[in-house]
């Protein structure tokens, strides 16, 4: 047992020696190693929210909780299929929140979750439950349904807009392989589908095996195969293209290890989470630095990234264990070395995936926890203390500030 021991040391000092040489060397992934991280999260402020219990008063609801919760085109409002075998909208007013109740018992079964989707149009929302996608018209109030997986072995296991005005959409289909007593032996399929006709029409297929994770962005499908260790981008006729992100994850394998990455809407940069080591930020923009920054460093998990619809801002996850996770908010812009700011703390609550959305008009991000649902309202006018155009204004110009004060990322350095 010593001489294993002694081995194995031995064997942490010479990767460590590597990795060291290897991630100091500006030649190996272009720059500076990850010794520093950009944030810690002891430095985060607290962001005040309100909470509307759902058992109480008027929003008495048979003793729900947990309910699941997305994106809809209404003003300052978040929907949920839980509720009364209908489609429910939550509206928010400064301080209180209002209930209106569409397509009652119009399927047999509405409720029970769902894979949520953006808003597809001003007028149309969807989701998808095991076998079947269904399509509700809000200005027409029409639902439609259309069954995806016409087998019995087969689930829907995510959902993306491909093209919005024509209907089509990527389905993930999973599918056991049905030679195996192994229920865990399944291999998964991408189906690019148009649905803006009566029939439902698949356009392209293209199969992922077992354990790929996927995100689509820039009408393009990122895709990434943890067990074959493989990175790939495919357009929407699923046709393999090249990507910048692509030759900085190649260049940078000892320092990018994900299952998951984010890529904002708009901006050159994406979030990879999920690995073994740091979850990390990379920009392909080529007037900054394509070197891998470490987020919170290594001893910090975040999960759950998600930005809101006008990508200003993301929030995520923190922690492993139930009792301990968080959530934080940090706000994204262009002035920001590498596009993310100092992070603010949400709270000591978390939101399972189909339980948190976002609003527009204004912009808040609302979960379900337990009987409570929780806003954060991120408007000026919820933020007397602002003095600029927008609060997300006010919060990068302290931040910026508070940054260069302290010479971090580069800010405060003469000529900047």
């Amino acid at each position: 047992m010593r001489y294993k021991i002694k081995y194995s040391m031995t064997m942490i000092v010479l990767l460590l020696s590597f990795a060291g040489v290897t991630l100091l060397c500006s030649g190996a992934n272009g720059g500076k190693s990850m010794q520093n991280n950009l944030y810690h999260l002891k430095e985060a402020k607290s962001l005040h929210h309100i909470e509307y219990n759902l058992n109480a008063g008027l929003f008495r609801l048979a003793a729900v909780e947990n309910i699941s919760i997305f994106a809809v085109p209404q003003p300052n409002s978040v929907g949920s299929n839980d509720i009364n075998n209908s489609i429910t909208i939550f509206t928010f007013g400064k301080t209180s929140m209002h209930r209106h109740t569409y397509f009652k018992n119009a399927v047999e079964d509405i409720g029970g979750g769902g894979q949520y989707l953006p808003v597809i149009s001003p007028d149309l929302i969807g989701f998808g439950q095991t076998r079947a996608f269904e399509i509700y018209d809000f200005k027409m109030n029409l639902h439609r349904e259309f069954t995806i997986v016409s087998s019995l072995g087969g689930t829907i296991e995510k959902i993306a807009i491909a093209d919005a005005q024509r209907r089509h959409f990527i389905f993930d289909i999973e599918r056991h392989s049905g030679r195996s007593h192994d229920p865990w032996d399944t291999s998964s399929t991408l189906h690019l589908i148009d649905l803006g006709g009566e029939n439902i029409k698949v356009i392209k297929k293209l199969d992922i095996g077992s354990a790929t994770t996927w995100t689509l962005a820039d009408n393009k499908l990122f895709l990434y195969d943890i067990g074959k260790d493989i990175f790939k981008v495919v357009n929407l006729e699923f046709e393999t293209v090249n990507h910048p992100l692509l030759e900085i994850v190649k260049k940078n394998k000892l320092v990018i290890n994900f299952t998951r990455v984010h890529l904002h809407p708009y901006l050159p940069f994406a979030i990879f989470e999920a690995g073994e080591k740091d979850e990390v930020v990379v920009t392909w923009d080529q007037k900054r630095s394509s070197t891998p920054q470490s987020l919170f460093g290594q001893h910090v998990t975040s999960t759950e990234f998600d930005f809101s619809p006008d990508g200003n801002w993301v929030v995520f996850q923190v922690g492993g264990a139930m009792d301990d996770k968080k959530t934080y908010l940090m706000p994204v812009s262009e002035r920001y070395p590498f596009y993310l700011g100092t992070p603010m703390k949400l709270g000591d609550v978390w939101f399972n995936a189909g339980r948190f959305a976002w609003t527009t008009n204004p912009v808040s991000f609302v979960g379900c926890f337990l009987e409570d649902i929780y806003r954060w309202d991120l408007s000026k006018e919820a933020h007397p203390e602002c003095k600029r155009a927008t609060f997300h204004d006010c919060v990068v110009e302290e931040d910026l500030q508070k940054l260069a004060k302290e010479r971090r990322q580069g800010l405060g350095a003469k000529g900047r």
